[in-house]
């Protein structure tokens, strides 16, 4: 009651923070101990023999060329160094667990710090994210990447502050490079601005700083495809709309449909409940106030609009570009899953609150 109440000290706030992130590390440890040794998948494989190739100068023609190279660099220094395949899958662990915390950064940030602990114990425990913690591939750091350029993104939208759109726009840059498909990152930002500031929004010279940082941190990735392959979008060319749709199968299905289908069938049931729950309220708020919000006279629901856009733009994004579905894509949009969960929890608990007489008689 005291933490949904706001009552709680800020050092018992901070250590239900540490005991979740010790709690999220936990869990991955677990399952790296247990089934960290199985055998690659193909794509973890073709991640692995680029890493070793770079680290030990081999030629690594064969190996999936259009696949993304930032991260297979990183791991390269690991093998360098002397590390092994299990090394790598640390690094995997690290990802996720620092996807926990900037996760409840963004929840606090978005709403209050009480979403954000709610937020960061679902994406703790959401069995996906435990599953490919101990996969070499490159989910789980696109993703860390993601949380980060939204969070940067959404202090820059609330407090105006050049630093923090800077920072998002290197955050996406590093998020495109890690894994191509977090291009989506651009048009939803850019989307969102042109809903809230529809007259103002390409006078921005944030915006536009943001976008050339973007692509200046972009040109060391171009100049190595173009020296490689002799074309500076290589990677982008040869990645997108090339996946091939499965024809069976549920977690199969194909394009748009098939990637809104893995929030109802990768979330436990209550956390759906409580998902449709919150979205339906922040729905039924941009509803109630459509005429203010279009007007600008208030911008209490912008956040909540955001994710709704988010929500939205992934799997879309995903439909398009990939085709055939697989859940782990699917990971940036549970995050406003997750989001629109708590708040939906938040939501239901405020009203026991205020109607519940039992609840209010354990109070006083």
């Amino acid at each position: 009651d005291k933490i949904m109440n706001g009552e709680l000290e800020i050092g018992s706030s901070k250590a239900l923070l540490i005991g979740l992130i010790l709690f999220a590390l936990g869990l991955r440890l677990y399952f790296y101990f247990q089934y960290g040794g199985q055998a690659f998948w193909y794509d973890e494989a073709d991640y692995f023999l680029r890493a070793k190739a770079i680290a030990f100068n081999l030629d690594w023609a064969g190996f999936a060329a259009r696949k993304p190279v930032i991260l297979p660099f990183f791991w390269s220094i690991f093998l360098w160094l002397g590390g092994n395949e299990m090394t790598l899958k640390l690094t995997e662990i690290f990802f996720s667990t620092c996807v926990v915390y900037v996760v409840y950064l963004l929840g606090k940030e978005a709403y209050n710090k009480y979403v954000g602990l709610m937020m960061g114990l679902f994406f703790a425990v959401y069995s996906l994210a435990l599953f490919f913690s101990i996969r070499l591939l490159l989910g789980q750091g696109a993703l860390l990447a993601t949380v980060f350029a939204v969070y940067f993104f959404i202090k820059w939208y609330k407090k105006r502050d050049f630093k923090y759109m800077i920072f998002a726009a290197i955050a996406t840059s590093l998020a495109i490079q890690i894994f191509f498909i977090p291009l989506y990152l651009v048009y939803m930002f850019v989307l969102f601005l042109m809903f809230t500031r529809p007259h103002t929004f390409y006078k921005d010279k944030h915006l536009w700083i943001a976008v050339l940082t973007v692509f200046l941190t972009f040109v060391p990735l171009m100049l190595y495809w173009y020296f490689a392959y002799g074309n500076p979008f290589f990677g982008f060319s040869q990645y997108f709309g090339t996946g091939n749709p499965h024809p069976e199968g549920l977690a199969t299905n194909n394009g748009i449909l098939g990637f809104f289908l893995v929030i109802p069938t990768s979330m436990y049931v209550p956390l759906f409940v409580a998902c449709v729950i919150g979205l339906l309220r922040a729905v039924a708020d941009i509803y109630i106030n459509a005429k203010d919000i279009f007007y600008r006279k208030t911008t209490e629901y912008d956040i909540d609009i955001f994710f709704v856009f988010w929500l939205l733009l992934v799997p879309i994004a995903l439909g398009v570009v990939i085709i055939h579905v697989e859940p782990r894509y699917m990971f940036p949009g549970m995050i406003p899953a997750f989001y629109f969960a708590a708040t939906g929890l938040y939501f239901v608990w405020k009203i026991i609150q205020k109607y519940s007489k039992p609840i209010a008689t354990i109070r006083s």
